[in-house]
């Protein structure tokens, strides 16, 4: 059998014109855009000759197509690679942890909500979709789904960092990852538990943080002979907890 003959990769000048030329599109045609020219990194990114200046534009694509893809899962994984490629390259300083807390927790509604629990809102059981990304847009709460429910191993994580990431070697075990946020912490304390428990205490991760804003971005880990897990990191921002996402990522 004949192998389909692999699409031809964009040139690095290509991919730039054209990311300049999306800048001034509508936004339907913008969103379009996104998708296209997140594929055509993606191929030039796996014919590889990287290098840095390709991964800085690259990984700020992939960022934004993520948000802009129904399905983003591929584009996730890549932008994983990528980020793991630069700190290789730039012979970054290994990831500084503060403080982490492990645990499993159980869900019957397949969402996982992490917040500040001195944060009141009204039961968020009761929410609609829409709802509850307000409160994420907001910075009160972060949510993704998991596709279905369950117990699932979690890791809550504080770094030192500019944003969220992980150590280079841990990148090879990603498989997907959300897109990042910020939330609002004033209380100096962080949990990690099923939508609309925020007070459950026997199916909870509690972390005690510095209080203040935090970007947050959810990993999932496929590590071979071992349970799927999350990992959800944190490092403290000066920027104000505000989100523009358009929906709750799907983390299956």
């Amino acid at each position: 059998m004949n192998k389909k003959p692999k699409m031809p990769a964009k040139s690095f000048a290509q991919i730039q014109a054209d990311w300049q030329l999306i800048q001034s599109l509508a936004p339907r045609d913008k969103l379009k855009a996104l998708k296209q020219i997140g594929f055509d990194v993606m191929i030039s990114y796996e014919s590889g000759d990287i290098t840095l200046e390709k991964l800085e534009l690259y990984s700020q694509i992939l960022q934004q197509a993520v948000r802009a893809h129904s399905f983003p899962q591929r584009y996730a994984r890549i932008l994983s690679k990528m980020i793991a490629d630069k700190l290789a390259l730039t012979n970054s300083e290994p990831v500084t942890i503060l403080a982490k807390a492990s645990g499993k927790i159980m869900l019957s509604g397949a969402t996982v909500m992490v917040g500040d629990p001195s944060i009141q809102t009204a039961p968020l059981i009761d929410y609609s979709d829409n709802e509850l990304l307000a409160l994420i847009n907001l910075g009160q709460r972060f949510l993704f789904a998991t596709g279905s429910d369950g117990v699932f191993d979690m890791q809550l994580r504080i770094i030192e960092a500019n944003t969220p990431v992980l150590t280079a070697q841990e990148y090879k075990c990603v498989e997907n990852s959300g897109q990042t946020a910020i939330i609002s912490a004033p209380s100096g304390k962080i949990v990690i538990t099923a939508l609309g428990e925020i007070d459950d205490k026997d199916n909870q991760i509690l972390q005690e943080i510095a209080p203040g804003n935090y970007k947050i971005t959810v990993f999932v880990f496929n590590i071979p002979k071992k349970m799927r897990s999350y990992y959800i990191v944190l490092c403290k921002t000066a920027e104000p907890a505000v989100n523009h996402l358009e929906r709750i990522d799907m983390l299956e």
